[in-house]
This record gives structure tokens, sequence and C-alpha cells, in this order.
């Protein structure tokens, strides 16, 4: 077989391990003949092929400051020349770079980085379209240049200033040089870069899903996940993200609970932030807020859940959601976000009207009113995630990919 050499590069390596290059790069080098190392500004793993490019704190918070001080973003990160020094990025027959606007990769280092033609580029989010964050949401400047932004405080970096219009045009400048082999997990976000000013000039976009490891397919008892939670099994049980991001739609969550009614009780179960519910919420329901879990952990919180809410205003992807899904929990989203097709509805997920805190309360009422409903939603969407989300076929797909770019095969 053929050998390869990959260099995988990302801001760090264990936050999102499953899809930033970690988890990717450790698969591929069980793989004969692949050797395959990550770069990363941040590291907490002592994996030896994860490398931490060479930084000195107080530069690196001055040269924060200085980003901030004058609204540009990614501009003054040394990493990508560092990158173009290695002999890991020299030898390498392809450098797939992941999330870079966590300030690791220069926009002005993107040219010479991408020249050899052997770049992979997997978008994570829409920041590449826009002039400075990474879901634009209802608003349609990022077709246009930009400017007068209504959203100085994005998820991403908040602006002193608004350089939105400046940073479009740099953006435009740069990326008419390169032509990367862009990865993207959803039509979701093909859509935006083929559509983009910026970015549809780029010819070779590949989707490759995201995957589920084979843990999530292994049978589970419901019963017993309850009782370690010390939940009654007879329950409904509503779980959800707990999150202080206007983004994941904890609003409209909040807000459809306020209202529901239901003749079978209710538990709640949330993950993330465990000090995040209102006291009227605890006097209405019984409810567990537990922190972020290990993958171990996560199982049984899944696997204890009818239903999984995930009403985001936005979504590349949605990993919570076929997580979910695997465990046999039917999931209730936002139409338009990308997760109405991840969740394959109105087959597997209940999609409902956008930013509707009483759709989300009618879809509850119509599913715990429902039990054989319910139940149809939670195996298909099992058997459909089963079919197409798993983490074997992310790592296959990704080194055909590879391949196909080693060997200078056009997509």
């Amino acid at each position: 077989m053929e050998s390869l050499n990959i260099v995988e590069v990302n801001y760090g390596d264990l936050t999102g391990r499953i899809f930033n290059g970690y988890d990717l790069h450790l698969s591929l080098n069980e793989i004969p003949g692949i050797s395959a190392v990550q770069y990363v500004a941040e590291k907490n793993s002592d994996t030896p092929t994860v490398i931490r490019f060479k930084d000195d704190r107080v530069i690196r918070e001055e040269r924060y400051d200085l980003e901030q001080r004058f609204s540009v973003g990614q501009l003054l990160s040394p990493y990508g020349l560092q990158l173009l020094q290695e002999d890991a990025f020299l030898r390498a027959d392809v450098v797939h770079f992941h999330i870079l606007h966590n300030n690791t990769i220069s926009l002005l280092d993107l040219p010479r980085l991408m020249e050899r033609g052997n770049a992979v580029w997997t978008l994570h989010d829409l920041w590449p379209i826009t002039g400075n964050c990474i879901q634009p949401l209802a608003c349609d400047r990022w077709k246009t240049g930009c400017g007068h932004c209504e959203n100085m405080t994005p998820v991403g970096r908040e602006l002193c200033a608004d350089t939105t219009a400046q940073m479009w045009r740099l953006k435009k400048a740069i990326f008419s040089q390169i032509n990367p082999y862009i990865v993207v997990a959803s039509p979701f976000v093909e859509r935006y870069i083929r559509e983009s000013p910026l970015t549809s000039h780029w010819q070779h976009i590949v989707r490759i899903p995201f995957g589920l490891k084979n843990c999530f397919f292994e049978e589970f008892s419901q019963a017993e996940c309850r009782e370690k939670y010390g939940i009654d099994p007879d329950c409904i049980v509503i779980g959800f993200r707990l999150s202080d991001s206007e983004l994941k739609g904890g609003r409209y969550i909040l807000d459809a609970l306020k209202h529901l009614k239901s003749s079978r009780p209710i538990q709640l179960l949330t993950v993330g932030n465990i000090d995040g519910l209102p006291d009227w919420l605890v006097e209405k329901y019984a409810c567990k807020c537990l922190p972020w879990l290990s993958e171990e952990e996560i199982l049984s919180y899944y696997h204890a859940l009818d239903i999984f809410l995930m009403p985001s205003l936005a979504e590349s992807f949605g990993l919570m959601a076929i997580e979910a899904m695997a465990c046999e929990t039917a999931v209730i989203c936002f139409q338009t976000t990308g997760l109405e097709f991840i969740v394959q509805a109105p087959r597997c997920g209940v999609a409902v009207e956008y930013c509707s805190a009483l759709a989300i309360q009618k879809a509850l009422s119509r599913l715990i009113d429902n039990p054989e409903e319910l139940l149809a939603r939670k195996r298909r969407g099992k058997a459909f995630i089963a079919e197409n989300y798993r983490y074997d076929d992310y790592v296959k797909r990704h080194l055909k990919l590879y391949r196909d770019i080693a060997s200078k095969k056009f997509l």
C-alpha cells in the first residue's frame, strides 16, 4: 500500500477531539503505511504525535491585545510561518487544516501554506465567508461585503470597531489566491460556501459527515441509566444542553417548558452549565443538572432520555443530535439550521418552525401524548444514525480523499 505523510492542524488537541484532527490522526497511524502528526497551539494531551507550536506567553498576550485594539482578526498569529519551516510540513503529502480562527493561523499565511496544492480545509463554521462572525444567522451582508454590522459581540471575536467590511475585503483578496480541498460535514455549510462571493470559486468541495464510535451503538439498559440518575422509570425524560450562548436556543427551550402541560410526569436532565436553571423551572419540574460528561458518562445520559431538545439557531453539523439519536432518543430542532437534514426530519427527528417556542411546545406535547410515535421515531433515528454516521466511515472517507490528493487525482 502506498505510504502517506499527513499533517493535521488545529488550535487544540483534546477539545472537540473527534472532529478536529486529533482522533483522526490517531486512527490514521493505526493504518500500515500512514504516518500522521497534529500541530496545535494548545496541547493538553501527552500524545507524542501531537506537536505544540512554539510560543511566548507575553508575546501571545500582546498579540491578542493588538488585534483587539485595532479590531482585526486572525492576522498576527505566527504559527503559519513556523509550520512552513517544519520538516513534517515540508514532507507532507497532505496538510489538513481544521479550526484556524482561534488565533492559530494568520490569514496572510494561507497562500504560502496552500500553494503546493495538497491542502485540505475542514470548515466547522461559516467564519470564512463573513467579516467576523462564525454564524451570520438572518443577516445577509456576507453576500455583499459585510459592514454596518448589527452584531458586534458575536460568538467568536468581539470587535471594538466595525471593521467587518475591511476584513471581508481582505478575505476576498486572500481567498482568491487559494483553492484548497474543502471538507464540509453538511449541505448547510456547503450551500453557504458555494454562494459566497469569497469562496464560490473553490472547486473541490467534499462532504464528509462526522461519525460516532462503536460504543454509541452498543446496547444499554434505559432502566439502569435512569436508576443511575435517580429518575422515576415512568417519567418522560427531556434533556438539553444548558448554555449561555444565544446560538444554542436556550431561551426557546425555557419558554416552551414554561407553557408545556402534560398528564405524564416530566423529568428534566440537562448537561453543561449546572447553575443555569431558573427557579420557576425547578418548582414546576423534577430537574437534575449535570456538568460536561466523559464519553462513557454521556452514553448513560443519552440513554436515560426520551427526548433531546436542540433548537440551535445555526449548526454546521450538530454532533449532540446524532449522539442522542444513536442512543435511541428522539430529537427536536429548528428548521433551516442544518440540523433538519442531519436528523432526517420529518421521518426521524422533528424539525419545527424557526425561533418558535410555541412550535417546540406543540412538538413536545405531541410526542408525550403519542407514545407510539415517540417510540417509532426513536427506533428509526437509531437505525438511520447506525447506517450513516459511523466513525470508521469518517476515517475511510478522509483516507480516500488524502490518497486522491496525493495521487493528483482531481475530484
